[in-house]
């Protein structure tokens, strides 16, 4: 089954729940599921990063992907510098058309085969 299913039947036992005389802790517990499933298929998603959103994450790890001869891997965001570091390696992000240069993931993404 998938989660898209899950939470469509959940989401019929909620409103069915919700009929008069209502079950209140059956709609609580249904609610509390729906949330939990649709946040879990939230932290699944793995977008690119954008320039945005990098400059919120000093100091956290970040998968790139880069198209010049940079080598793909972890690196550290740094906005002291505006820049993404691991030994070596340098990408900067405050530069015109720096998002043209790489793409940034949350975690390595799934190469389809």
């Amino acid at each position: 089954m998938t989660v898209e299913k899950a939470l469509a039947i959940l989401d019929d036992l909620r409103a069915w729940n919700n009929t008069p005389p209502p079950d209140e802790e059956a709609v609580e517990a249904l609610s509390l599921a729906i949330s939990t499933l649709r946040a879990q298929q939230d932290a699944e998603k793995n977008e690119p990063l954008t320039l945005g959103e990098l400059r919120q994450m000093d100091g956290e790890p970040v998968w790139v992907e880069p198209y010049l001869a940079v080598p793909d891997g972890w690196y550290l965001v740094d906005l002291t510098d505006m820049a993404l570091r691991r030994r070596h390696s340098v990408i900067w992000i405050d530069k015109p058309n720096a998002a043209s240069k790489f793409t940034a993931y949350r975690r390595p993404p799934v190469k389809e085969e």
